[in-house]
């Protein structure tokens, strides 16, 4: 596990964050397992900007896959933008969580994570 005062700008997954993992994570892909094995200790840390985090992951499984992006989710914000999630995994690790509103206006109520569509690579 990590020293958490040595990563201050990363904290642990919001509930909310944890759900939109659990939700992308919901359909079976190749490297499903070992995403989740790596979630599950994982520590994060947002983009100024509000477009993703970023993931710190101790030594756990490798994730077996060749697709930079093995799962993506797509939400509507309260505007009725589409919000796409795309899950990133680099050399084996879970790396970031990408998320882009169409509009490229600012979220202003991300959708309810049971009510993101899920499409698995």
């Amino acid at each position: 596990m990590f020293e958490m005062n040595s990563m201050k700008p990363y904290r642990k997954l919001s509930d909310y964050k944890s759900a939109l993992i659990s939700r992308l994570l919901s359909e079976p892909f190749v490297g499903r397992d070992e995403i989740r094995a790596q979630i599950s200790e994982c520590l994060v840390m947002p983009y100024p900007d509000g477009t993703g985090f970023i993931f710190l992951v101790p030594s756990h499984p490798m994730v077996p896959t060749r697709e930079r992006i093995p799962v993506e989710g797509e939400g509507m914000d309260i505007d009725g933008q589409r919000i796409h999630y795309y899950l990133h995994i680099v050399d084996g690790k879970v790396d970031e969580l990408e998320i882009i509103k169409e509009s490229n206006s600012p979220v202003f109520k991300p959708p309810d994570p049971r009510e993101i569509q899920v499409t698995a690579i």
